[in-house]
């Protein structure tokens, strides 16, 4: 944590992508905090400072600052990113849950505490879509929101929500109050 990001490629040639205050070589910020491929081989990387683009076979990272998109400031810290069947986008910030298009148009955004609603102290951790749920796990609770209907739906709150990629991992059981979302022991 804080060294950037190296990539090897299919030659073994090692890239190291960092950021210096004299200029960047790539990344918008050393503390990187999610990395996700997206269904055309793109990479994209959330540091704490913004989130970076390399389309497959790209030479170099585009940099993108929600702050400037949306005119909000301290948003730029992605957390996770996760992409729809659509071709949406989901990206976790510490402050907010952003949508976009493929192209990155913003669609909505929420915040999570006061749209969400979301109990947390200090971070949010991860989301994973499952349908058109989208998970949001925080330090505190896991909250359920509803893609279709834009809307947060249930919220569990735990000591600790993590949520990977396949699997959701709680450190307390909760049995949940809406039946049709399973929680397993």
């Amino acid at each position: 944590y804080g060294t950037g990001l190296y990539s090897v490629d299919q030659n073994n040639n090692l890239a190291h992508y960092t950021y210096t205050e004299s200029g960047s070589s790539g990344i918008t910020g050393n503390n990187v905090s999610a990395i996700f491929e997206d269904s055309n081989n793109g990479l994209w990387v959330g540091t704490t400072s913004g989130l970076n683009y390399k389309s497959k076979g790209g030479l170099s990272f585009e940099p993108i600052k929600f702050s400037e998109k949306l005119s909000i400031e301290g948003v730029d810290s992605i957390r996770d990113i996760v992409e729809a069947p659509n071709g949406d986008f989901w990206f976790l910030s510490t402050r907010l849950l952003v949508n976009t298009d493929s192209k990155l148009n913003v669609k909505n955004y929420f915040n999570k505490k006061t749209d969400l609603a979301l109990n947390y102290d200090k971070y949010a951790t991860s989301i994973f879509l499952e349908n058109s749920l989208l998970l949001v796990g925080t330090d505190k609770s896991l909250g359920v929101f509803d893609v279709a209907r834009k809307e947060f739906v249930e919220e569990f709150d735990i000591s600790v929500a993590r949520i990977f990629k396949e699997s959701l991992l709680l450190s307390k059981r909760y049995k949940p109050l809406n039946e049709s979302i399973q929680i397993l022991e």
